[in-house]
């Protein structure tokens, strides 16, 4: 089985999928495996090669992280030797190391798992931040964008910081993540903020975080603010913030678990798989 985890940047996906992982193993003895959407990025020379021709006229593509930025022909490739692990004992997969070239990343290798013959992987924590999202009708997606623009008072989306050429671009890269990489997914959970501005503090401290393990190598506070900047369309298109969580969504239906912005949880929904235990 292979279990989704969506949620944006910071919000802990990691930390869960590894303590989910543990316990399974530790307490049921249930082989688990972790991977992430983000292994799948481009390495930089792709990375370099996509910003040269098309990040000059779409912002949203002058780095990593959206839609067109992964190795889909990867991913499909790991997810195909994962539907067989149990036969062949064996997986490869890539590794992506976020602060290498100054926090713009590249790919680092790849990591390798090998299953005794007496061994069976039970289940797969595949987790991402974008994780479930789904591409909209290009006419719906700019009935969106010219309601953003024509509200008075103006709208404070983020939406209309871009424009509806490259937002558009986004959505069309969107459509082969459906069939080549979601569709593989069994059951999607999905962590939502109470408020999407708490990303902000949220991937600054993951930044911090990770540089003070790797000797401060990584993005300066204002570049990490730069990078969330372009992500924050995709959350109000395809995704919805906590009050909506239950609302009609792009986002195929899952449990929806609703944090505040010190990670607590305060509302699941649907609120009939939440237990008092």
């Amino acid at each position: 089985m292979i279990f989704g985890l969506q949620g944006p940047q910071g919000i802990g996906k990691t930390w869960v999928s590894k303590a989910v992982k543990d316990e399974l193993e530790q307490l049921h003895d249930i082989r688990t495996l972790v991977i992430s959407l983000d292994d799948l990025y481009l390495p930089r020379g792709a990375q370099q090669k996509l910003e040269e021709e098309e990040g000059g006229w779409n912002r949203m593509l002058r780095g990593r992280g959206l839609p067109g930025t992964h190795d889909l022909e990867l991913g499909v490739q790991v997810f195909e030797s994962l539907s067989r692990i149990n036969e062949t004992k064996e997986l490869r997969w890539p590794i992506y190391d976020k602060s290498a070239h100054g926090g713009l990343g590249d790919r680092a290798g790849f990591s390798s798992l090998v299953l005794p013959a007496d061994q069976r992987l039970q289940l797969v924590i595949f987790e991402g931040w974008m994780l479930g999202f789904t591409p909209l009708d290009p006419r719906q997606l700019t009935n969106i964008y010219h309601r953003s623009l024509n509200l008075d008072p103006p709208s404070n989306s983020f939406l209309t910081e871009f424009s509806i050429q490259e937002l558009q671009a986004i959505n069309r890269n969107l459509v082969p993540y459906v069939d080549q990489l979601w569709s593989h997914i069994h059951l999607l959970i999905h962590l939502v903020p109470q408020d999407l501005n708490f990303i902000w503090r949220w991937r600054i401290q993951q930044e911090h975080e990770m540089k003070a393990k790797n000797g401060g190598i990584g993005m300066s506070d204002e570049e990490v603010k730069r990078f969330i900047f372009r992500y924050m369309p995709c959350y109000e298109l395809y995704g919805k913030p906590s009050e909506e969580a239950c609302g009609d969504q792009a986002i195929r239906p899952g449990l929806k678990i609703v944090m505040d912005e010190e990670r607590r949880v305060v509302d699941v929904h649907p609120p009939t798989y939440a237990t008092d235990s």
